[in-house]
């Protein structure tokens, strides 16, 4: 794997040291094992290139040849079929992912696209034809930032460096106002765009030709359209079938050139990843080392949000560790994590403002921590409530109720009456409340005047009608279980999980490898009928089901979900009163910003007691702040 990033000029323009110099520097803070560089008067292109695995310290990046130009982000996931692809023998087998890329690429070309598994952004520049193909992998693992100026084109996989090449830097109003004005903890609400006007993304399964005349996208897989139907005739074939592919998935991200770790909780989702992993690093003679979020001690958490939620999961995830018995455990609490502090820190990171404050800390800590193991690999679970524990129990039993099939419906109750305790008089009655709700509901868009938005600006931009559509379809999404599905690999969404974790890989040096997020993985679960998620009283049942055999059973038995930032206030009260001024100050230096009305956090924190605030004030005052610090240097006029 590795950080790119160059410089293409489809015109008159030369490229200079300096522009070369631009990269260089906006990279020189990153966990960079060894920078690469190639340069002609019409050509730059680079590579940060990281040692994740073994071969990655053979890699030659970028390459030249016949006045071709190539460089690459890649980790393959499937080396031995694209071996076969190209006919190599089994003793070139240990050439780099790049090096194997290329030459899969220059004997298919863009057919090559659906073939290639793995994380992978990559640029492709052919001098005779004066044309370029950029393309990045069909789950969002990695990306690219572009800037098409001039007829030159410049990339890099960090946004800040093309900052450089602007010429007037300007926020983008529809960006800005979307990511403010949504109290949700999601930050975009489309694939390309950023928070600057002219930079933008490669978004998810994409190739990007470009000529002179600029460039030209195309969406090369979609995973509704593209996948293969299954045939199953049982319920044991599609297990048989699940957990074959599952497993292949797991062990193939596992290919660390030092130590394997993995961000555990006691969760469905990462604990399957685990089940996976660790037989395989047992069979190395490895061990797996894990990584669990604790809440402070003595952290003041409610009694109900305890009753209601697994807000320690220590206990859970220890007997994880002793069933598989090759873990090695961090539980952490990081008593000096300060949620304020942590933020210019992040800021750098993400290039920009982020939401989900106490996440975004733990997870840097946790890549420190992985790091100081001699991790290279970190797996995570984190799209498994979209593909492998993806939950549509009411949207199942709504669809069947308008499909008249009674009978299936009611067994299907009384199996899930026996398995979770439910009543099933209960059960009904959240039945006709989603259905009733699906067609009458009121669509009520969250209260945002406890966020410290400037609403006359974000209505002008059209996000609050966004968000009304967006309900709509969540509306309707009550009580169609094919729709619901449909909507799980939304590439917005993929957007958001690549984004974090391609800075958070740059920066640390650590790679994270999700295998529920894999295209295979997403590619089975996109065309499941919904009774494979949800049959006979199992919910989220590919898990419960048929991983139950192989599956932790206390983990199985736990009926509430864990939550994290259950001790966010006692991370905030760290900081004390010089959070408060910081937070004041940081309103003061910014009462003519457009978007976050300054004057009304002012006014909101009046004491400099903490414990006088509640989570939505403190979570939307921080978060408003960080988002005046973070675009102070951009015109937002």
């Amino acid at each position: 794997m590795s950080a790119i990033c160059g410089v293409i000029s489809f015109g008159e323009k030369k490229i200079t040291e300096s522009d070369r110099a631009v990269f260089k520097k906006g990279y020189e803070d990153c966990a960079i094992d060894r920078w690469e560089e190639k340069s002609t008067d019409k050509v730059y292109m680079a590579c940060g290139i990281q040692y994740f695995t073994p071969e990655a310290e053979d890699e030659v990046l970028p390459i030249v040849e016949d006045g071709n130009f190539f460089t690459a982000d890649v980790m393959l996931d499937n080396r031995d079929e694209l071996f076969k692809m190209i006919d190599k023998e089994p003793s070139e087998q240990k050439c780099p992912d790049g090096t194997l890329m290329y030459e899969v690429w220059k004997a298919k070309g863009r057919e090559c696209l659906n073939d290639l598994l793995g994380a992978f952004a990559a640029v492709y520049y052919d001098e005779e034809k004066n044309e370029a193909q950029i393309f990045a992998d069909a789950v969002g693992n990695r990306y690219v930032y572009y800037l098409w100026q001039d007829k030159v084109l410049y990339f890099s996989s960090l946004m800040k460096p093309l900052e450089s090449f602007v010429k007037e830097l300007k926020i983008n109003e529809r960006f800005a106002s979307d990511f403010v004005g949504d109290p949700s903890p999601c930050m975009f609400t489309e694939e390309n765009e950023t928070m600057v006007e002219e930079i933008y993304r490669l978004p998810v399964a994409t190739v990007m030709r470009v000529t002179e005349t600029g460039p030209k996208k195309t969406r090369y897989w979609n995973p509704y359209r593209d996948s293969k139907k299954h045939d199953y005739k049982s319920y044991k074939e599609y297990e048989d079938a699940f957990l074959k592919l599952y497993k292949k998935c797991v062990t193939s991200v596992m290919r660390s050139s030092k130590e394997t770790g993995i961000m555990l909780s006691g969760g469905y989702d990462s604990t399957s990843v685990a089940v996976f992993a660790s037989p395989e690093l047992k069979a190395r003679n490895k061990k797996l080392y894990s990584y669990t979020w604790i809440p402070l001690r003595g952290a003041n958490i409610s009694k109900s949000l305890r009753a209601q939620r697994v807000v320690d999961e220590e206990e859970n995830v220890r007997k994880t560790a002793e069933f598989l018995g090759n873990l090695s455990c961090r539980f952490m609490d990081m008593p000096d994590m300060d949620i304020w502090s942590e933020r210019k820190k992040l800021e750098k990171i993400f290039e920009g403002p982020y939401k989900s404050l106490e996440n975004g800390a733990w997870f840097y800590r946790c890549f420190e921590a992985a790091k100081k193991d001699n991790v290279r690999v970190l797996l995570t679970g984190e799209l498994g409530n979209r593909s492998i524990s993806f939950e549509n129990t009411r949207e199942y039993f709504a669809t069947l109720f308008r499909q008249c099939r009674f009978l299936t419906l009611k067994r299907e109750v009384d199996k899930l009456h026996y398995h979770y305790w439910y009543t099933r008089k209960s059960i009904y009655i959240t039945l006709l409340r989603d259905i009733w709700y699906s067609k009458f509901g009121k669509l009520q868009l969250p209260d945002v005047k406890r966020i410290f938005i400037k609403t006359k600006r974000i209505a002008r931009n059209g996000t609050f009608k966004r968000m009304k559509e967006e309900l709509m379809q969540t509306r309707k999404n009550t009580s169609d279980a094919y729709n619901l599905l449909e909507r799980s690999f939304n590439p917005v969404y993929m957007r958001l999980v690549g984004e974090i974790s391609q800075k958070m890989s740059i920066y640390s040096g650590i790679i994270d490898r999700d295998p529920t997020k894999d295209k295979r993985i997403i590619s089975f679960c996109a065309v499941l009928s919904p009774d494979q998620f949800t049959h006979n009283g199992y919910k989220r049942a590919l898990i419960t089901d048929y991983m139950k055999e192989l599956f932790p059973k206390h983990i199985l038995q736990e009926l509430r979900k864990g939550v994290q930032s259950s001790d966010y206030l006692d991370r905030v009260k760290l900081g004390g009163k010089k959070t408060l001024d910081e937070i004041r100050e940081c309103c003061r230096e910014n009462m003519d910003n457009k978007f976050i009305d300054a004057a009304r956090i002012l006014d909101a924190l009046k004491t400099d007691n903490v414990s006088d605030y509640d989570f939505v004030t403190l979570n939307y005052a921080m978060s408003g702040c960080i988002f005046m610090e973070s675009t102070k240097n951009y015109k937002d006029e």
